[in-house]
Parts: C-alpha cells; sequence; structure tokens
C-alpha cells in the first residue's frame, strides 16, 4: 500500500483544490441542479407527507399516489442528469493533473462523450449496492466503498464500466481500511452540513430547490476528495498523456 497523507491532511488539500474547482463546479451544477429540483419542489405532494401514517397499508397507499410516483420519478432523473456535474468536475481535475489549459466551455462540452457510459456504471454499481443493502445493510456498505472510485477511473483512463468496476474494486481491496475509513468520515462530514443546510430553509416552494441546489454544489467535494484519494493510491495512467506530466507528481495542481 502506498503511503497517504493522514485524513486531516487530505482534507485540506481537496477543499483548497475543491475551491479551485468552484467556478466549474458551481456552473456544472446549477446548469442541470436548478431546473432539477426546482421541479422536483414543485412536484413534491406536501399535503401526503403531512398526512398521519398508522399502518403498513396507509404507506403503501401514499407510495402509490400518482403524485408521489410523479415525484419519485423526477428525483431519479434528476439524480441521473446531476452525474454529468461530477464527469464535468473530474475532467478538470485531469486537465489540471496535465497542466492542459480549456475554457469552462470547452470542458462542459469535453464532458458530454463520457456521460453515457457514466449513467450506465453509476446505474449498475447503484443497483448492486442497493441489493446490498437489502441483504442485512452491511454488503450495501461495502459494495458502495468497493465501487467508489468506479467514475475517476471511467473519466480518467478512459475505461469501460466493467474496466472502471474492476479496477476500483482492485485498488479499493489492496488499500481497504485507508479507503473505508477516509470515504466514510468524509462522507458523515459532507452528509451533517448539507442536511442543516436542507433543514434550516423554510418547507416552501423556492426554497426547498434552493437548498437542495446548495447541497449538491457542496457534496461535489467528496467527488474532489475521491479523486485526490484516488490519484494517491494508484497514479492513473495515460500513455498518450502521462509523457506531459511530471512524474513526481501525484496530486492534481488544479490553478
Amino acid at each position: 500500500m502506498k503511503p497517504i497523507p493522514t485524513y486531516s491532511i487530505l482534507l485540506r488539500l481537496a477543499w483548497r483544490q475543491y475551491l479551485n474547482l468552484f467556478e466549474v463546479v458551481l456552473l456544472a451544477n446549477l446548469v442541470v441542479a436548478i431546473p432539477v429540483y426546482l421541479l422536483v419542489d414543485w412536484t413534491t405532494p406536501r399535503e401526503l407527507f403531512k398526512s398521519q401514517l398508522s399502518s403498513l397499508n396507509e404507506v403503501f397507499a401514499l407510495v402509490m399516489e400518482p403524485a408521489y410516483l410523479l415525484n419519485l420519478g423526477i428525483q431519479l432523473v434528476g439524480e441521473i442528469v446531476i452525474i454529468y456535474a461530477a464527469v464535468a468536475i473530474l475532467i478538470t481535475m485531469k486537465h489540471a493533473y496535465f497542466n492542459k489549459k480549456a475554457t469552462i466551455k470547452h470542458l462542459l462540452s469535453e464532458a458530454l462523450p463520457f456521460y453515457p457510459k457514466a449513467m450506465v456504471v453509476v446505474l449498475i454499481t447503484n443497483i448492486i449496492v442497493l441489493i446490498g443493502y437489502g441483504l442485512f445493510f452491511i454488503p450495501g456498505i461495502i459494495f458502495s466503498i468497493m465501487f467508489a472510485f468506479v467514475l475517476p477511473i471511467l473519466v480518467w483512463e478512459n475505461a469501460t464500466p466493467l474496466q472502471a468496476m474492476k479496477k476500483s474494486w482492485k485498488v479499493v481491496r489492496e488499500n481497504w481500511w485507508t479507503v473505508f475509513s477516509y470515504l466514510v468520515l468524509t462522507q458523515l462530514i459532507v452528509g451533517a452540513i448539507s442536511l442543516l443546510i436542507i433543514t434550516s430553509l423554510p418547507d416552501v416552494f423556492g426554497f426547498v430547490a434552493l437548498g437542495m441546489v446548495i447541497s449538491v454544489v457542496f457534496s461535489s467535494f467528496t467527488t474532489v476528495f475521491t479523486m485526490l484519494l484516488y490519484t494517491l493510491l494508484q497514479k492513473p495512467s495515460h500513455k498518450k498523456e502521462s509523457h506531459k506530466s511530471d512524474p513526481k507528481k501525484s496530486t492534481p495542481d488544479v490553478v
């Protein structure tokens, strides 16, 4: 296992990277998040959620309501669409790693070819993780950690979904306790702050969507942290571009 910085040091490095990337993070998320979450907020059946549920039959009746199913479908579509923002952030980090300059418009357009593969790999891994959660919860946590690097590998190494899943599994298996502890701590920190943001805003149209957008923008820190951790554990392989980078350089230097 390669030696890596302590968690506190890596957290500070990732935060610096996140701030340097913030223009791309903000734009990429706003382009997709604002329309999606306004639609989610607008279709949220608040009157249904305010009703008192005292039996499983009432819960089942709630989830079968057309308004609830519509809102759920929009949320699922939104989660798929927002993958684009994560891909754009990874593209930006890749360019910075190889000291390649590009405009935000170019970075966003370059993310498009990776988007179909990203949707496929996220869909497959999410299904596996959900099955794992159904098997006494713990397997779901394990699967979510084992596939944590699929998007970074997919984008940085132009891998297929299957290749990305296999390599993520291999890298995590070789560094299990480091990856597990670092990612779980980061998820807890980001999740707590995101929850605080959402719950601090009034439950009225517009404000809920605003809270979701702010939460998604901040949650992109997890994407930056995960990519940074991956570069420290295993330097991405780029046969065509590796000669442009400093061989001693092991983390992206976003400028």
